[in-house]
């Protein structure tokens, strides 16, 4: 056609060049249709094509019809490479192997020539790198026969039919693919390790001043994981200088503004004492009446009055020496009624702010007036912190009644014993066990462990800060009492290296006063092996085989090789593990190659548990393996077939601020396991009737903490409705008689005081609460009177039927957190008429469930629950859903991160008091109570 064109178009111009441009103008007419009618080198990708380029490419076995060839007659077709390419009379053309051709078209004397190349045959990819376990898919390109796919070596990679290759161990080899031209191979190379993990990230633990963060990575696509360990942040703390009274010595406290429970005090200055004036005679004294002289304090304002006796007058307070020493027996003798009682003091104590180191009451049915007794032993002891009575100076007073009115008083010196005054359990330690210290002191001495080498003090050039430290008689701690130093103490985050106490040499020194001057020194050392080993054997022998309650003893006996376990941890578990909606039980002490513990009362055993597992820890994990206790066939709890009769959550402390959600702080925190205690409420107890909180509602108070917990309840539905105690935090923003009133708005009680009681669901709650300011409860008379009638109706009406009582603090030594030592009942001050009067109602009435909250301890505490007997009715601990306490390695506690509470249901014939874990949505295995004893 081009070559057509060019002769043509070499005709138009010789001709124009004659003179012939008529003709020369006919010639380009023709050429414009041809062009038109003609076929120009392009193709279509129909089925069926019409020429319009004589080149194709084409795989082997395709074929096209040539229909439209612009061709008239009969046309005769022909293939230069009939094995390559084929063409039959109707102009269908056919690939058969890899080549190129001519095809020819014929009709009469015109020809027209197709040029076909067939393309070869080809595999997807001829080398593959692949892992262990990976697949990759190969194919043939160009390629429309069947292929045959076959490995060299299975062992190194296998094929399958459809060319899918799969890595089975690192190696090489080939893989081929069988096709009618021919094979094609790719070499196949499986290499270990090239997987790419896919991890995704879960915190643990998140860094606080003086605990470590502890962030969990763990690959979606296998179970290769592993921590990511991230030094606590240390202490920032904010100082403020309290000036001195007169009666009260001023000092500079230091708070942590990341964690406010962390606090120490420092720098302090004695209590100036009171400069009083001359005073002047209110009353003369009279043969029948004594008369009266008050004096003024010139500081503060203070007044005091003396009498002023028509007699000489006589002491009512006496002490068999002025001059003691350490250890040794005190006497004390004096003279009062009924509400009388002596306390002893350190001498500048203000009497008012802080408990009595020792008390006991003047006359009561343990004690008489003017009898001689020694105050270390005839007491109820009140503050830890001194109870070993160190060197120094205290006053012993007599007071007239609860109110702190001074009758008399004596002052006592105690002088050193010249013992030592620090001591350790051992001198050679295993990685990770307690390292117990026992030290005699102040409130401002202090011990500190060190690595060998170390030089105390980093202020000095070359000085460093210790490892762990406490104070001997502070923040909880009692002079004379051992500590674990390394659980109770504070740690500095800037020894990270040393945290866990690795094996080396190292040092305890007790300072004086505050300062870096080093009293004494004890050497130790840590040896041995870090990792716990399983126990060697485990016993656990029931007290009530087939009555399904855990109460019995555990007896665990370590492998002798063991000298790094320091704790041993149980769970209850079937034939696949522990159970998944349990908690460990309560985690206890190894005291020795054999210990044994005793399992708490009136707990159960659940359904569907077969075996104890027991594991050891220390601080560096626990144990790889566990022994195991096969339990006796029909040792679970049998539950009753029918539902409960009611159903309701018992929690306390909840803690609301009015602080967002997001916050990191541990305020904050409070907000979001209340949140998380009401969706558990949601998911896990459906049926429910009521949630009940048992005080500290409001963290400080206020109007805004009670409106953000309705913010954060009304977030989640289907929830019952939630009645309140109340607790000394919702009363201390301001004066009682607003906060009482507040609270008496939320609570709703409908009484106008802050004490109520409610039928729910056909049984009766009884709500009571403090009349008056303070961490103690404070219940007048017409409450306790009021309480008890409501009792008497209740007993009168179904003696048997139980009845549950709310009361946010509790009595002294019935359950966790106001055992001796710990500090934080509240039920009046034990001993007083208040809490005689408490102790005389309950006594009476059998079938009441006591519930208290305020001490936080947590629910695997020893002794949640107090079991009835001839003297109180049973009760619980309620422990906390803000934030809880541990006396796990302090008797005073110490805080610790969770949520607890109580799912409680009745029965017919026994109420389960059943403690959950709030913040990981299970039963706390130690706290699983049933309650079968409250029936007359």
């Amino acid at each position: 056609m081009i070559k057509l064109f060019n002769i043509m178009k070499k005709n138009f111009i010789n001709k124009r060049r004659r003179g012939k441009m008529k003709q020369g103008k006919k010639i380009v007419a023709i050429l414009l249709v041809l062009s038109l009618c003609l076929p120009f080198n392009l193709v279509t990708q129909a089925a069926k094509k019409t020429i319009v380029n004589a080149q194709y490419s084409l795989c082997k076995g395709n074929s096209i019809s040539v229909k439209k060839t612009g061709l008239k007659g009969r046309i005769k077709w022909t293939s230069s490479n009939k094995s390559c390419v084929g063409v039959n009379s109707s102009g269908q053309i056919k690939a058969k192997k890899a080549g190129k051709a001519t095809v020819t078209a014929r009709a009469g004397k015109k020809t027209y020539k197709i040029l076909v190349k067939v393309q070869k045959s080809v595999i997807s990819k001829k080398v593959k790198t692949i892992g262990k376990n990976e697949y990759y898919k190969l194919s043939v390109l160009k390629n429309k026969d069947n292929v045959k796919w076959t490995s060299k070596n299975t062992k190194i990679a296998r094929v399958s039919s459809k060319g899918v290759v799969v890595g089975v161990k690192p190696g090489k080899t080939t893989v081929t693919a069988k096709i009618k031209q021919g094979t094609l191979s790719c070499k196949i190379i499986v290499k270990p390790n090239v997987h790419k993990h896919n991890f995704m990230q879960h915190i643990k633990q998140k860094a606080s001043c003086d605990k470590e963060g502890i962030i969990e990575y763990k690959c979606t696509d296998c179970d290769k994981e592993y921590k990511k360990y991230i030094d606590a942040l240390g202490h920032n703390f904010i100082k403020k200088v309290v000036p001195p009274t007169c009666m009260q010595r001023g000092y500079t406290q230091y708070v942590c503004k990341y964690n406010k429970a962390h606090t120490y005090r420092s720098n302090y200055v004695k209590a100036g004492g009171h400069n009083w004036n001359k005073g002047r005679v209110v009353k003369e004294a009279s043969p029948e009446e004594d008369g009266e002289k008050r004096f003024t304090c010139k500081v503060c304002g203070a007044e005091k009055t003396e009498k002023i006796l028509w007699k000489t007058e006589q002491k009512r307070i006496f002490t068999d020496k002025d001059i003691y020493v350490e250890g040794e027996d005190i006497k004390v003798a004096a003279q009062g009624d009924d509400d009388a009682w002596v306390g002893i003091y350190a001498e500048v104590d203000s009497v008012r702010n802080v408990s009595p180191i020792y008390r006991y009451n003047v006359s009561d049915s343990s004690h008489q007036s003017g009898k001689t007794y020694i105050i270390q032993k005839e007491s109820f002891r009140g503050r830890n912190e001194l109870f070993t009575l160190p060197a120094g100076k205290y006053k012993v007073i007599l007071f007239k009644n609860e109110n702190y009115d001074v009758d008399d008083f004596s002052y006592i010196k105690i002088k050193d014993n010249g013992e030592a005054k620090l001591q350790l359990n051992k001198k050679v330690y295993g990685p990770g066990e307690r390292i117990m210290v026992t030290a005699k002191g102040s409130d401002a001495d202090w011990v500190g462990i060190y690595a060998k080498n170390d030089l105390p003090n980093e202020s000095e050039a070359g000085g460093v800060k210790s490892i762990y430290w406490y104070y001997v008689a502070k923040d909880g701690h009692s002079s004379g009492k051992a500590y674990a130093i390394n659980k109770i103490g504070y740690y500095n985050a800037e020894r990270s290296q040393y945290k866990n106490l690795p094996v080396g040499e190292y040092k305890a020194l007790l300072f004086k006063d505050g300062k870096y001057e080093a009293a004494e020194q004890i050497d130790f050392a840590v040896e041995g092996d870090n990792q716990p080993m399983a126990p060697a054997t485990v016993e656990y022998v029931l007290d009530k085989p087939g009555s399904g309650l855990a109460n019995g003893k555990v007896t665990v006996t370590l492998n002798k090789a063991d000298h790094a376990s320091s704790d041993v941890i149980m769970y209850w578990a079937d034939d696949d593990g522990p159970l998944s909606d349990y908690t460990s039980l309560a985690k206890f002490k190894i005291s020795g190659e054999t210990t044994e513990f005793k399992m708490y009362e009136n707990t159960i055993i659940p359904e569907g548990a077969t075996r104890l597992l027991v594991y050891t820890t220390n601080t560096y994990g626990t144990s790889s393996q566990y022994t195991e206790v096969k339990l006796p066939e029909g040792s679970n709890f049998k539950f009753s077939n029918e539902k409960p009769i009611t159903e309701f959550e018992m929690v306390s402390d909840v803690h609301i601020t009015d602080r967002s959600m997001g916050e990191t702080d541990i305020n904050y925190k409070n907000n979001q396991h209340f949140k998380q205690m009401l969706e558990d409420v949601q998911k896990n107890s459906p049926d429910s009737k009521a949630i009940i909180i048992n005080g500290d509602i409001a963290d400080t108070g206020k109007e805004s903490e009670y409106k953000n917990m309705q913010k954060i309840y009304s977030q989640v539905s289907g929830l019952p409705d939630i009645y309140m105690a109340v607790g000394n935090h919702d009363l201390s923003a301001n004066d009682y008689k607003t906060q009482a009133e507040l609270f008496i708005k939320y609570a709703n009680t409908g009484t106008g005081k802050v004490y109520y009681d409610r039928m729910i669901n056909g049984y009766h709650y009884i709500f009571l609460g403090s009349e008056k300011q303070g961490l103690r409860a404070d219940l007048s008379e017409a409450q306790l009177k009021w309480f008890d009638e409501l009792l008497a109706k209740d007993t009168a009406a179904n003696p048997e039927k139980p009845v549950f009582v709310m009361l946010h603090q509790s009595l002294y030594n019935t359950v966790a957190g106001s055992l001796p030592g710990q500090n934080w009942d509240g039920a009046g001050s034990e001993g007083t008429a208040q809490a005689k009067q408490l102790r005389a109602i309950l006594k009476k009435y059998p079938q009441v469930l006591m519930f208290n909250g305020h001490s936080h301890w947590e629910l695997n505490s020893e002794k949640c629950m107090y079991a009835r007997d001839e003297e109180l009715p049973n009760i619980f601990n309620t422990a906390a859903v803000g934030y809880l306490w541990s006396s796990y390695d302090d008797i005073v506690g110490s805080y610790t991160e969770g949520s607890n509470g109580y799912v409680i249901k009745v029965y017919k014939d026994k109420v389960m008091v059943l403690g959950r874990d709030f913040e990981n949505g299970k039963y706390v295995s130690s706290a699983m109570f049933v309650a079968q004893n409250y029936k007359k």
